[in-house]
């Protein structure tokens, strides 16, 4: 008897809710681990198209160069691979 033991798709990290600081270099973290290696996107409002001043890391964190105030709303984290898709959501809130 043949016993295969297949990594599931899963997040190793998971976004929290955050508050950034108006003006400050932020990223938000989001990693995921499966049978091979999956492709992390970032959307927000739906859309995968992201503001000038923040981009999507090779290792699938958000990155903001300068935090703006339009930068509030909700993220929502894709990771997909052959085994399927997961997603996590993160509220970001501005202040300053």
């Amino acid at each position: 008897m043949i016993c295969l033991v297949t990594e599931q798709l899963k997040f190793s990290e998971v976004p929290d809710n955050v508050t950034l600081q108006l003006g400050s270099t932020e990223r938000i973290v989001c990693r995921a681990d499966g049978k091979s290696r999956p492709v992390v996107r970032w959307f927000r409002d739906g859309r995968t198209v992201l503001p000038e001043h923040v981009s999507q890391m090779a290792d699938g964190s958000l990155y903001f160069s300068v935090v703006e105030s339009g930068d509030a709303g909700i993220y929502r984290c894709v990771a997909t691979n052959e085994q399927g898709t997961i997603n996590a959501s993160v509220r970001v809130d501005v202040v300053g």
